[in-house]
């Protein structure tokens, strides 16, 4: 039987990725430690059976806290076929000394980049051809609990063809840009129209209002 071990960083969706990957229901939460083991179940990919195991997130193959260890203790001793890492859009970056790492273990490598799709509506922009070529690795964008993005996951990891990766450090990555709250405010689409009659009254009243500063001033002269 096929084995397909998903790993990343804490927190970076993996245990929601098996969850929908396998129809689990396994513990998923925002904080460290939320896998203390490895979770398994099988299921079926094309004419294959295949085990998925969700191991403890990680941050490194030469990490000494004990809840990775598990993760670095499997890696290096069980055997599997694939592995499927796990990482938030917004921290791929921080995670490239990793999947370095992992590539080095001559496993088949997936990188599954986590809530891609806020990231780019925060301005963020990843290049896939250039991340592929850069890490040498397949790579898919998505979100973890959507269907239809663990469905081109799936397609991925059946699929036996053989990438031919230019290994050509490009940069790819173009981090989200800051958030201006005031213009996500009042300036978005809901907001803009009714902000700028608001404006224009009190304009309006700012010049000609019997009461308004202006006016005040004006008789007072």
């Amino acid at each position: 039987m096929l084995k397909c071990v998903i790993v990343g960083h804490p927190n970076a969706g993996k245990t929601t990725l098996f969850n929908t990957l396998t129809g689990k229901n396994a513990t998923v939460g925002n904080w460290h430690g939320v896998t203390v083991k490895e979770e398994t179940a099988k299921i079926k990919m094309g004419e294959s059976n295949v085990e998925v195991i969700d191991l403890p997130g990680f941050y490194s193959l030469s990490c000494a806290d004990e809840e990775e260890k598990i993760t670095q203790n499997y890696l290096y001793s069980k055997k599997y076929d694939t592995i499927i890492f796990v990482v938030e859009a917004k921290k791929v970056k921080r995670a490239e000394k990793l999947i370095l790492e992992l590539k080095k273990l001559n496993k088949k490598t997936v990188v599954f980049v986590n809530a891609y799709s806020d990231f780019e509506k925060n301005g963020g922009k990843i290049d896939l051809n250039k991340m592929k070529n850069y890490f040498g690795v397949e790579v898919v964008f998505g979100n973890a609990f959507d269907k239809f993005h663990v469905g081109k996951l799936l397609q991925v990891l059946q699929s036996d063809k053989t990438t031919v990766f230019t290994n050509k450090k490009e940069e790819y990555f173009l981090p989200q840009q800051r958030k201006n709250k005031f213009q996500d405010v009042f300036l978005n689409k809901y907001f803009a129209f009714p902000v700028f009659i608001v404006s224009m009254v009190f304009i309006f009243w700012l010049c000609f209002g019997k009461f308004s500063p202006i006016s005040i001033i004006s008789d007072a002269i």
